[in-house]
């Protein structure tokens, strides 16, 4: 009877959180974050678990759906929407618009995209943040939550999605659609098909080739708390010098597709352009000190990358675009890293940390703390909170 008692009360709370998402989005994404950390015990029933998991996810996409675009669409996104228009007027002239014709897969799947749906350009922000989305969540699925205690498993989500930078996956359009294979090419169990798996990345972005190789590399090395200091004096060395290698190199290499990409990362000046990103990897960095043992050897490969993207994150601190690009992999697991080696490692400070994150991201999408580029505001297009039922759809 008590059992009975209690499913009842679940299914009036997801009740609630549902009509919630129909009038406010951002009172369903706490709602829903709230849902997978109290309530995790009960996302070890699969369903549960996918349903929770994509309605909060749906509500970040409606939060960051609400700004006007203006930073996108005065660089990417322009862009963009207008090859998405060219290939389906000329496949071939489309495929042939990025990485020099190398990079196809963009163009090939929006030219399918294009047979069912016609987008406006916020529209195809948000298809591709959804995609992109969807193929990081089975990875999840696959490799990460079978590793996770079955209690446990609404909490690593619960990290997941509250640190995923999914602003990007609307702007860096190609790139993002590459982490999918990606972080199953960090996971894979042989190197072929590890290789297989960059290949097929790098004909979405031809980014895929250094960062398939940084994986390679990563998952290679056993790390103690020496070899990272020794890594992490190599990698300052190396940032120091970084500018006048890079301008060495595009003056040998006269393909303009990779002198282009690496122009970005030579710029002179000292940018951070993901500053809370750097925060937190250097707020993640003493707990890798900790020597640990694995069960399985993805865990292992998985501590090898959360220890080379957090050095090279911190002491390539500076250089522009770099941890946007070579480790956009790291900033979209950050939750995932941030559940293994700190939480789990001490729950009081893990949580309280967390939390206060929660409670400033609540902050900032509400406009009182932080500013996006050219005042770029949420809840431009629509409202918080609307008397009609999905209110917001009309404008997405």
């Amino acid at each position: 009877m008590q059992d009975d008692n209690e499913y009842l009360l679940i299914c009036l709370y997801f009740s609630i959180l549902i009509i919630s998402s129909l009038f406010s989005p951002l009172i369903c994404f706490i709602m829903g974050m709230l849902t997978l950390f109290l309530l995790s015990p009960f996302m070890k029933i699969g369903l549960i678990r996918v349903f929770t998991v994509f309605l909060v996810a749906l509500q970040l996409l409606i939060i960051f759906g609400s700004r006007n675009y203006y930073d996108e669409l005065s660089s990417d996104l322009n862009v963009y929407y207008g090859v998405y228009q060219i290939v389906n007027n000329d496949i071939k002239s489309g495929l042939s618009f990025f990485g020099g014709g190398l990079e196809i897969g963009w163009s090939l799947l929006y030219w399918v995209v294009g047979r069912f749906l016609t987008l406006e350009p916020i529209q195809l922000a948000l298809v591709n943040s959804i995609i992109s989305f969807l193929l990081i969540f089975i990875w999840m699925e696959k490799i990460v939550v079978p590793n996770v205690n079955i209690n446990e498993r609404g909490i690593i989500y619960f990290f997941f999605l509250l640190f995923v930078n999914f602003i990007m996956f609307g702007f860096l359009q190609r790139q993002s659609l590459t982490l999918g294979f990606l972080l199953f090419a960090l996971t894979a169990r042989k190197t072929r098909t590890l290789v297989f798996l960059v290949f097929i990345a790098s004909l979405i972005h031809l980014s895929s080739i250094p960062i398939g190789i940084t994986i390679y590399l990563a998952r290679k090395i056993n790390f103690t708390p020496k070899k990272m200091i020794i890594l992490i004096i190599v990698l300052i060395i190396l940032r120091l010098t970084i500018v006048p290698i890079l301008i060495a190199i595009m003056s040998i290499i006269s393909f303009d597709v990779v002198s282009h990409k690496l122009q970005g990362f030579s710029e002179n000046g000292f940018n951070i352009s993901t500053l809370r990103y750097f925060i937190l990897y250097l707020c993640l960095l003493p707990f890798l000190f900790k020597e640990r043992k694995f069960d399985t050897v993805n865990e292992r490969y998985i501590y090898n990358y959360a220890i080379v993207s957090t050095l090279a994150i911190v002491a390539f601190v500076g250089v522009a675009l770099f941890a946007d690009r070579v480790f956009m992999v790291a900033l979209v697991i950050y939750g995932i890293f941030y559940y293994k080696y700190v939480y789990l490692d001490n729950k009081v400070i893990g949580l309280l940390l967390a939390l206060t994150y929660l409670f400033l991201f609540i902050l900032e999408k509400n406009n009182i703390i932080g500013s996006l580029a050219l005042g770029d505001t949420f809840w431009s297009r629509y409202d918080y909170w609307g008397e009609d039922v999905f209110y917001y759809l009309k404008r997405l």
